[in-house]
């Protein structure tokens, strides 16, 4: 999965000309390591700003409003696209509310 991280998920960000303000990271909890290990990293290298619920999301905040504040301010949504992802509900009603906003 590492390699898919830097190949499928982050190039296509690089290099096309449209800028890339900050990202949401959409993902599983069951995926949560991944996202820890590999994906930060890719990101944080590329200096790609992203939002992530478990950085940005801090005890005794609002959550619905964190993440309200996410969906408008961010430029695109990075699906995380596992087996997990995929069965949870909450990750396609995430992916499915950025693209109602026209975000990529």
């Amino acid at each position: 999965m590492r390699n898919i991280a830097s190949r499928v998920l982050i190039a296509p960000l690089m290099g096309t000309g449209v800028p890339v303000g900050s990202v949401l990271i959409v993902y599983s909890t069951k995926d949560e390591r991944f996202v820890n290990e590999t994906l930060k990293g890719k990101l944080d290298q590329a200096g790609i700003p992203y939002f992530l619920d478990k950085k940005d999301i801090k005890p005794g905040d609002i959550w619905e409003e964190k993440l309200d504040e996410a969906y408008k301010s961010t430029s695109c949504g990075i699906p995380v696209v596992t087996r997990n992802s995929i069965n949870s509900p909450w990750v396609m009603y995430e992916i499915g509310f950025l693209r109602g906003r026209g975000k990529k």
